[in-house]
């Protein structure tokens, strides 16, 4: 189904984020350990405002850089350098409506801690920034590669967690929050600039050219709109909570949430790269020997249907091993993050939202594909039915329901991409 070098790549690209998962759960476990209550609401809510407002400029940057390298033939030096160098740019350039937007609009967080929110975009913005070494790793098969980045500069992160009563003492910084914001700055800061030195290949430095920004502005345009809606719909769900009256649930959901997002990072550091190959196969008319099998099966001679269908029954498993590793081994760890068993309500849900991640890699995969062939269009007018149809779920399930609710409102919300949307609109694009 592929290539031998391909498939050990993704199993030690697997092997390797799970170690990074872990290290990433343990952060979870020292906020829930070192903070109050008061003080771990303030966090969960900041982190998704500040979602939100990475979702207001991330201006699809990100899928456009991947989209380039995987479509680019001509390996042309100049052209691949002024292109990096113009997306880099912008990406820079969008710190400054970001800040302004924190500025204007922060009161809408939840919170009241305005150097929090203001610390914490700014760990968050070199993130999304990192987003687009990501795209080229992808782009390139190599995303075992970010993998490792990542893992060391959460070694890193985790290390000075471990280290916090001597480290806070020596700096002189007691609060809790206050360090790990700190700490997490060293340790991002770390994996951007890991990434940087070994993509430096893939990534020379060339001219600002605003010619690239007007070849690709309808592409920005469209993914720009669909990365702040995705942002809002799958972000506000802690706010619906709070303003709903279920703010005594918000930690507790968080963590299930947080547990289910980790479990996304590692069918989503996959993803993309299956789509890139994909892409390829297409443009190929590469057919594998399971594509040969469906053929003979269900008696179907179209080569896009083979090929995506072998490569959605692959996400699909995936997805499905993902599912079973939160039901499994989900409980566990959220007794190990929150092992005062403070936030019971994260055991309810963590079965619901499970569900979300096989229909969230499907949709994905379809997402990613779609857009390599320039139909953006296409996935902003999924994302803007969902972007509707959330708050709506959202408003029909939390009042009665609380947590539970909200669980239930993402994953018929997942269902409904899939299928109504994501199927329809590749197969369109397609043609």
């Amino acid at each position: 189904m592929f290539s031998k070098s391909f498939g050990i790549g993704m199993v030690v690209n697997v092997g390797i984020k799970v170690f990074s998962v872990a290290l990433g759960i343990y952060s979870n476990r020292w906020l829930n350990s070192e903070l109050g209550a008061s003080e771990l609401t303030d966090y969960n809510l900041i982190i998704a405002y500040t979602g939100i407002i990475m979702g207001l400029v991330n201006l699809g940057l990100p899928l456009i850089i991947q989209k380039f390298y995987t479509n680019d033939k001509t390996n042309d030096k100049k052209k691949i350098a002024d292109f990096w160098t113009t997306i880099t740019g912008l990406r820079l350039l969008t710190f400054i409506p970001a800040f302004l937007a924190i500025l204007f609009s922060w009161t809408l967080s939840g919170t009241s801690q305005l150097s929090y929110i203001i610390a914490i975009f700014a760990f968050q913005f070199i993130l999304l920034a990192d987003q687009n070494y990501l795209a080229v790793y992808s782009s390139r098969g190599q995303t075992w590669k970010s993998s490792i980045t990542d893992f060391c500069g959460k070694i890193l992160l985790i290390g000075l967690l471990i280290a916090y009563p001597l480290v806070s003492g020596l700096i002189g910084v007691s609060n809790p929050l206050t360090y790990f914001i700190l700490v997490s700055f060293i340790g991002y800061i770390t994996i951007i600039s890991s990434d940087f030195v070994w993509l430096k290949k893939y990534t020379p430095l060339g001219k600002f050219r605003l010619s690239i920004l007007k070849k690709h502005k309808s592409s920005i345009f469209y993914l720009a709109l669909s990365g702040l809606l995705i942002s809002f719909y799958q972000n506000s769900n802690k706010q619906f909570l709070e303003f709903l009256g279920y703010g005594d649930q918000v930690n507790g959901f968080s963590n299930s949430f947080n547990l289910l997002m980790q479990a996304v990072v590692i069918t989503g550091i996959i993803l993309p790269q299956v789509s890139s190959l994909v892409k390829q196969k297409l443009d190929k008319k590469d057919v594998s020997k399971v594509g040969d099998w469906i053929k003979k099966v269900f008696k179907v001679d179209n080569y896009k249907a083979l090929i995506i269908s072998e490569w959605t029954a692959l996400t699909a498993a995936m997805g499905v091993v993902a599912y079973f590793g939160m039901v499994v081994f989900g409980p566990i760890i959220l007794k190990l993050i929150d092992k005062e068993g403070l936030y019971p309500v994260e055991f309810e849900v963590l079965p619901i939202l499970s569900i979300f991640v096989i229909f969230n890699s499907l949709a994905a995969l379809m997402t990613y594909i779609t857009i390599f062939y320039d139909k953006e269009k296409y996935n902003f007018i999924a994302v803007a039915i969902q972007a509707i149809l959330a708050p709506i779920l959202y408003l029909a399930f939390i009042p009665q329901f609380g947590a539970v609710g909200a669980s239930w409102a993402i994953v018929i919300l997942s269902i409904i991409d899939f299928f109504l949307l994501r199927i329809p609109l590749l197969i369109k694009a397609i043609r």
